[in-house]
């Protein structure tokens, strides 16, 4: 893993991806580009901080559609997006997703970089104040994706059976994935859960 930030570039058009990393590189920002979503996310590692710099129309897979799957994955990178053909509802949608910033083809390179430069900073600190234990890791990872948004709801202090609906599930698999989250996470109940989990927030500098 490399242990500085990057800026991944993600780019159909091999001239406008070559002039973006070259312009990372020449302002100093490490800099790796893709000619296609799927290309990063065969090598997307959560735990490497940066940003990303998207296009938004690319085949197969668009800037949006990859945001969206960047969601699912709870990627915590800045995007920013930049188009050729912008336009209201894809900014809204992309702002909506979380986006960082939506900027129109060709963007300004000094302006491009000083918002690379912010959301890199705010990528960083966001993971400096957010750092997780080593041990705390462990136990994050060893649950599935169904039990990590078992454990946001829990987190908010709703009952088992609050649980099931908010997940549209029944009452009696809302209790059997709680059992589980509790035994994954080293606890007995809630209370301890949120305990531990809101320590691991406190003791952050």
């Amino acid at each position: 893993m490399n242990p500085d930030p990057t800026v991944f570039v993600i780019d159909d058009d091999p001239g406008a991806l070559n002039s973006m990393c070259w312009l990372m590189e020449s302002a100093k920002l490490h800099a790796e580009g893709f000619d296609s979503p799927s290309k990063f996310l065969a090598v997307f590692d959560p735990a490497r901080p940066g940003c990303i710099v998207l296009d938004i129309r690319m085949p197969h897979i668009s800037g949006l559609e990859l945001q969206d799957e960047l969601n699912t994955r709870s990627c915590d990178l800045p995007i920013i997006i930049l188009t050729g053909h912008g336009d209201v509802p894809n900014c809204r949608r992309a702002f909506k997703a979380g986006a960082f910033d939506f900027l129109e083809k060709p963007a300004d390179g000094r302006y491009l970089v000083e918002r690379v430069r912010e959301a890199i900073k705010q990528h960083v600190d966001h993971r400096r104040t957010h750092q997780t234990s080593p041990e705390m890791a462990k136990r994050l990872d060893r649950l599935t994706a169904r039990e990590r948004d078992v454990l946001h709801v829990l987190l908010r202090g709703l009952s088992v059976k609050q649980l099931a609906a908010e997940l549209a599930i029944d009452h009696r698999t809302a209790a059997k994935h709680r059992a589980r989250v509790h035994e994954k996470m080293g606890v007995s109940n809630d209370a301890e859960l949120v305990r531990i989990m809101l320590g691991e927030r406190s003791e952050k500098p």
